[in-house]
Order: structure tokens, then sequence, then C-alpha cells
């Protein structure tokens, strides 16, 4: 039987060798190699044409869901599948929109990521049960209710161009809790970019039209 061939990426070895652990398990499955960004596994999937890549959603110079969507642009028939600590309503039909096979939490059991790459391979998607009730629950909800207040402030800051030392000062919390607060804004409204929050925050009434997010770092 050919073995099943696997590219591992996440920017934390951790968690990679977590997932090592996971797929080793499997006698005919065989990791080629992993990646700590969206950019240098996108060449190894070029280079080693692997039957799975299993991605984290959140990465260096290219996020999971754009190094998904090139991965399918090649036509090399490689399923992927997606796993983040944060799903989200929007990332998540974010991923399936750039074509992922399926989406795990990275908190979910050893068996369930071994289910989804045999799911994969027999040519089905998969969705773990807590992100399909998430999926569910969120038919007909605006994703701005998901935003809490201190996440409205902190998205009209930084729309309105503060610097995360600024955004600090101003709510009197710490740069680090600015940037998990970022994060968070990020993922529940599925934001590759600042531009993307600006855009955002101008459509939805946050900021006045006059912020250009085409000058707007990412």
């Amino acid at each position: 039987m050919k073995p099943v061939t696997i590219i591992v990426a996440d920017d934390h070895p951790i968690v990679r060798d977590m997932i090592k652990m996971q797929i080793k398990s499997k006698d005919q499955w065989q990791i080629l190699g992993e990646a700590e960004d969206g950019v240098a596994l996108l060449e190894m999937v070029r280079e080693m044409v692997p039957d799975v890549v299993i991605v984290d959603l959140e990465m260096p110079r290219m996020r999971g869901d754009a190094a998904i969507r090139a991965i399918n642009s090649l036509r090399l028939g490689v399923k992927t599948i997606v796993i983040s600590g944060f799903f989200h309503e929007i990332n998540l039909k974010r991923v399936f929109d750039a074509g992922a096979s399926a989406a795990v939490t990275k908190t979910a059991a050893t068996e369930e990521l071994i289910h989804a790459v045999e799911q994969v391979i027999d040519g089905s998607t998969y969705l773990s049960p807590e992100l399909a009730e998430i999926l569910e629950q969120s038919k007909g909800k605006d994703p701005h209710t998901t935003l809490t207040d201190r996440e409205k402030q902190i998205l009209t800051l930084i729309a309105e161009g503060k610097s995360r030392k600024q955004i600090s000062e101003m709510q009197l919390i710490s740069p680090w809790t600015v940037d998990k607060h970022r994060s968070n804004i990020k993922a529940k409204l599925g934001f590759a970019n600042v531009a993307e929050m600006v855009r955002y925050a101008i459509s939805n009434g946050y900021i006045s039209p006059t912020f250009d997010s085409e000058d707007t770092a990412s």
C-alpha cells in the first residue's frame, strides 16, 4: 500500500512536534517535511507534492487560508486540513472558501485529527462537531455583534491609524493586550490586514471615510 504523505505547517515547533507524534501513530503515514510559514509551505508542496497538508490558520508571511488557496491553484490534488486555536464563523467560512478539505481545533483529541486525515484521503470533507455548531449558530448572524465593547474601541483606534503604544496608553492596557485584541478582531471578522479593518470600520460607521485605507500599514 502506498504511504500517505503529509506536510505539517505551523510557526510553533511544539505544535508541529505534537502533530508529528499523532501522525506517526499510523504505520502507513509519512511526514515529508514541516514548514514554519506559508511561503515555505508552498515551496515544499511544489517540490514534494504530498497527499495532505496540515496547516495552521495564522502563520507568518502567508496566512493559512492564503496558502490553501495557492496550493489549490497548483492543481496537484493536495488535500488541506486547517488547524487553529481560535476558530470563528468568519475565518471558518474563509478557509472553506479558499478550498480547505477539513478544519480541526488545536485542542481536538488525537483521534479527531487522524479521522480528519482519513476523511480527506477518501475524498470527503471534515469539520469538528464544535466547529459545525459554530457555523450553524452563525447563520443569519451579523459578525459585528461578536465583538466586545473593548474590541470595538480598539478597532476604531486601529482604523484611525493609532499605534500600538498609543492604543495601550489610551486604553490603559499593556501593548501585549493590544496585540491580543487585534488578533481577536482579525480572527472574528476574517481580516488579513489592517487595510481590511479600515474598510470595515468605514463601512460600519466607526470612522469617517476621510481615512484612507490604502495608506494604512498591514
